[in-house]
């Protein structure tokens, strides 16, 4: 087996700054936990076999340094590479040389620890592991400062870190992914629940299937391509968020308080999005649809979906595709809504801005109530209403209707802009 090295940080051109409260990077050296970057070292690696089989479950932890699991059909063990850091050479080695390997197993789960032989608490030293395990195997990986790694085959995963990235690839359960700082990557995943959480970094899932999926970062971008699950909900407290080819059976939420959405080809039973400030995009996706942004354009094109609710407190709002109950509502800024044929007016329709024009264009063949007034502007229409009140010739700003025998009332308001009503 091979090992795998510390997790080296990069020495930034910037000055010093405090992550933590053991840690600092600085233009030319970085420290942590008392390990400096101009420190001598010394390296020692330690080997074990273990004898393992599917259904077992092994938990593996470090202070410092990172951790790999990986799958694998024979040649079960861990390797675990110690490094002893001191102000000479003599220091280091006598750090190194001291540490142990700790296995424990209780019943199906087996503990892999590094420890000094004297019993004293580790000091100045990192330890890397790399495991070999079967598949099936359920895994716990936790580094204080240091990225985790597992790939294959693996039952329940649960992995932590610190400080460091986290990588699953493959796994078959249940996940459970946490980072203080450091980017969360998921590929090939099938099992139950996913829940993952960074406080600083990126999270992107690319080709998994959950029942639950539960992605949040405090601060960092969110990516989901090709994801499939019952329900799902994505939040970011500050960054993008982004979903390609993806379908939830039942709800899926997409939160965040600054940044933009953007949905290509999902498909939900209720699509829930919130941004609080930003613009908000969604492209051929199906599902009941409610939109909101504090701030932002919100453009819908080409969707499917029984209701579609929108509103921004400041921007426009634009919708295209086959819709049965629509209601829209913006505080400032146009609303354009085009609803293709397949659409029917199944529940009553509002379309409201507070300042700007309202536009909406029906097949022909749709019949309905019509309601159209603005306080400052004109109400137009080029569909043959049966007029009960009012003009709609452009002359007037108040109009009401019959539309091919009439039904639901389709109700479009400004408070400050025109008022038009179209056909196709």
């Amino acid at each position: 087996m091979q090992s795998l090295g510390l997790v080296a940080l990069p020495l930034l051109a910037v000055a010093p700054l405090a992550t933590c409260g053991s840690c600092t990077v600085s233009s030319s050296t970085w420290s942590i936990n008392g390990i400096r970057s101009d420190m001598e070292v010394h390296e020692v690696v330690l080997e074990e076999a273990l004898t393992l089989e599917a259904g077992d479950t092994v938990d593996v932890a470090t202070p410092f340094g990172a951790i790999e699991v990986t799958v694998a059909d024979d040649d079960f063990g861990v390797v675990a590479t110690v490094k002893g850091y001191g102000e000479d050479a003599e220091e280091a080695r006598q750090r190194a040389e001291a540490v142990r390997l700790v296995s424990e197993r209780i019943g199906s789960a087996l503990s892999l620890r590094a420890a000094n032989e004297n019993g004293s608490e580790l000091e100045k030293v990192g330890i890397a592991f790399v495991v070999r395990v079967p598949a099936g195997v359920a895994v716990h990986a936790d580094s204080s400062s240091g990225g985790v790694a597992l790939r294959g085959a693996l039952g329940d995963v649960h992995a932590e870190s610190g400080f460091g990235a986290l990588t699953v690839e493959g796994a078959r359960g249940a996940l459970r992914l946490d980072t203080s700082s450091g980017g969360v990557r998921v590929v090939d995943v099938e099992g139950g629940r996913a829940d993952i959480e960074s406080g600083f970094g990126g999270l992107v899932l690319h080709r998994c299937s959950f029942e639950a999926c539960i992605v949040q970062t405090q601060s960092g971008s969110v990516r989901l391509d090709d994801v499939r699950a019952d329900t799902a909900s994505i939040g970011s407290g500050f960054g993008s968020l982004s979903l390609t080819r993806c379908e939830f059976a039942e709800t899926c939420t997409v939160d965040t308080s600054s940044g933009q959405v953007v949905l290509r080809n999902v498909t939900a039973a209720a699509l829930e999005i919130e941004s609080g400030f930003g613009a908000v995009t969604l492209t051929d996706c199906r599902g009941d649809l409610d939109a909101d942004t504090s701030s932002g354009a919100v453009r819908i094109d080409r969707h499917e979906g029984r209701r579609l609710r929108l509103h921004s407190g400041f921007g426009g709002l634009t919708a295209k595709g086959v819709f049965h109950a629509v209601d829209l509502d913006s505080s400032s800024g146009a609303l354009s809504v085009t609803a293709l044929p397949g659409s029917s007016v199944a529940e009553d329709w509002h379309l409201a801005s507070g300042f700007g024009s309202v536009q909406l264009t029906l097949p022909a063949e749709l019949a309905c109530d019509v309601a159209m007034r603005t306080s400052f502007g004109k109400v137009s229409t080029d569909l043959p209403l049966n007029l009960s009140r009012g003009t709609a010739d452009g002359e007037s700003s108040d109009a009401a209707g019959a539309l091919n025998g009439g039904g639901h009332r389709v109700v479009l308001r400004s408070s400050s802009g025109s008022v038009r009503l179209t056909g196709r």
